[in-house]
């Protein structure tokens, strides 16, 4: 796939973003202890006993009785080297940029916890010092360092120097999305790295005596992705030197997930859930787009403080819906675009990571859930997240007044889809069925408007079947069941428009029309009911339970089974097989 050209202001903005954060790292030592600095650092001696990473390094320890001096480099507040000499006695040299933290290990020192104080020695210092005061140790140990140093090669190189031929190195460093996780309550950022297997094969897979092993620790839980830690133990030689990462190849693999732009478009009385929705969003969106159609100023707040795009966006009721999702469709800058309403959030937004990815689908079906007190709906299927770049040369734009929706042209469909079997997105706008009634009196001057603007466009046509279902439903239970004139009009309205669009055509739309004329023909009292399920594979087919759909006439059920059979049994008839 051809790369997709460079936007010069994302990359600005990126830039400005690691600079803010990461710039530090490249400064010089003076920047590096000044971010370290501003870290909050506490007592963190009793960490030790719910830490399984301690535990991993006291039974290394325990196997290694030869070792007796430890070089301890980027030691924090020195609670595990307090910790194992009291447990296991040696002799630890430990050193670290950050004086705050070395602070604390001299509390411990001083106040009794490190009982033989002259067994640990705290140092200020990086690993290009001269600790030859000290050496030659028996053992490096470098817990939980690795990721924080800007040239890990070099490091290791330099703090080597200080043990004895024939002496261990034992390295702890975690993988997974660590850090990530207090991006948003804790803003100093630390980590430079995140090593994989084969970073660590390219700096230590040449050592003496290397060896590589993974503890997990669960599961990120903003993002759905493995924690844990890796050590990494190796046998000091002086013709052994670490070797470097292959970035190529590192870049090649990681390939960070595509990015998000969430957009809502934002009217009056918004604010109410508004923070709901962007708190859902918080994970996943790399920008947020708001389109103002009306917004208040505590709206405005509450999207100031989650650093959204302000849009200015017609109002929907009277350019149509459609309007405000396109204009808020064109700031849109990621590689994914998320359309969800204020009144709406996303279930289980650390399952859409894994979708972002290059593969054949240009959008995913979202199933969307409609809360009522009084009533209840099955889940509709929208595609609530797809590709912002074209796709076969089509760009995605809404198409409605009302019942909008993202296609690559009018009746075209959104391109290859997928139904999300683990994400979903609850709907609180019909929390009463009179408030869902109420809505049709506002959404019928639009859809008279879309019919003018659209005369053919499936998707209207759908929800006209729908609505008419719905009006109908809500004048029979008024009127004790009753078949009036008006009630037969709709049905009527709604088996022709049945026949005319959908009877045994494949549509983007699905089977969901098929309901609502077996409902009308069931309401008229016409047809019959019929049970069926269509099914196919090469052997052993496995059909699903039928369903029964009430049909007009046998003609008509003949078109709906012809087009059903075709599809399918396509893939099984085919070339490829």
């Amino acid at each position: 796939m051809p790369a997709r050209p460079i936007d010069r202001e994302q990359l600005a903005e990126l830039r400005a973003v690691i600079e803010e954060h990461w710039g530090w790292a490249w400064r010089g030592r003076d920047a590096i202890a000044a971010q370290y600095a501003r870290h909050k650092h506490g007592d963190m001696w009793g960490w030790a006993d719910r830490d399984p990473r301690y535990a991993l390094v006291r039974e290394w320890f325990e196997r290694h009785p030869e070792v007796e001096t430890v070089l301890d480099f980027g030691c924090g507040t020195g609670y595990y080297a307090g910790r194992l000499a009291n447990d296991l006695g040696r002799r630890w040299v430990c050193v670290d940029i950050d004086a705050g933290a070395l602070a604390w290990g001299e509390r411990y020192r001083q106040d009794g916890r490190i009982r033989e104080p002259e067994r640990v020695t705290f140092l200020e210092g990086a690993a290009d010092d001269d600790f030859s005061a000290y050496a030659p140790v028996d053992c490096l140990f470098v817990g939980e360092t690795l990721e924080h140093l800007l040239d890990p090669t070099e490091a290791i190189d330099a703090l080597e120097r200080w043990v004895r031929p024939g002496g261990r190195v034992l390295i702890t460093t975690p993988y997974g999305p660590w850090e990530y996780q207090s991006y948003h309550t804790y803003p100093v950022r630390a980590h430079l790295w995140e090593y994989d297997q084969h970073d660590l094969q390219d700096l230590f897979g040449r050592k003496a005596k290397v060896s590589i092993t993974a503890t997990p620790a669960g599961t990120a839980q903003n993002l759905d992705e493995p924690c844990g830690w890796y050590l990494v133990e190796y046998e000091v030689q002086p013709d052994r030197p670490t070797g470097r990462i292959d970035m190529e190849r590192k870049f090649r693999l990681q390939r960070p997930r595509q990015t998000v732009s969430a957009m809502l478009v934002v009217g009056p009385g918004a604010e109410e859930t508004l923070r709901w929705t962007l708190n859902s969003l918080r994970h996943v969106a790399d920008e947020v787009v708001l389109v103002d159609t009306g917004m208040t100023p505590a709206a405005r707040q509450i999207g100031e403080e989650f650093g959204a795009k302000f849009v200015p966006g017609d109002p929907p009721t009277v350019a149509g819906f459609e309007t405000p999702r396109n204009q808020g469709f064109a700031a849109c800058r990621m590689d994914w675009v998320l359309w969800i309403d204020t009144d709406e959030k996303l279930i289980r937004p650390d399952a859409v990571q894994k979708y972002l990815r290059e593969n054949m689908f240009n959008g995913y079906g979202i199933r969307q859930h409609h809360f009522a007190c009084d009533t209840t709906f099955k889940p509709d299927m929208p595609v609530r997240l797809f590709r912002r770049r074209p796709y076969q040369g089509k760009t995605m734009r809404w198409y409605g007044m009302i019942h909008e929706h993202p296609e690559l042209g009018l009746n075209e469909g959104p391109g290859p889809t997928i139904i999300l079997s683990d994400v979903h997105i609850p709907h609180l706008g019909y929390l009463i069925e009179d408030g869902r009634r109420q809505r049709f009196d506002r959404n019928y001057p639009l859809l008279l408007r879309d019919i003018e603007k659209y005369p053919e466009r499936l998707l209207q046509k759908h929800f006209i079947m729908r609505d008419n279902m719905l009006l109908v439903m809500y004048e029979m239970q008024q009127n004790g069941g009753r078949v009036t004139p008006e009630v037969r009009r709709r049905c009527e309205e709604t088996i022709a428009l049945y026949r005319q669009y959908f009877l045994g055509k494949p549509t983007y739309v699905g089977t969901d029309s098929l309901q609502y004329y077996s409902q009308a023909c069931h309401v008229l009292g016409i047809g019959a009911e019929v049970a069926f399920t269509v099914a196919a594979a090469k052997t052993d087919v496995r059909p699903e339970p039928p369903t029964v759909y009430r049909f007009a006439t046998a003609e008509d059920l003949e078109k709906e089974l012809a087009w059903r059979g075709r599809e399918v049994i396509a893939p099984f008839v085919n070339e490829w097989w």
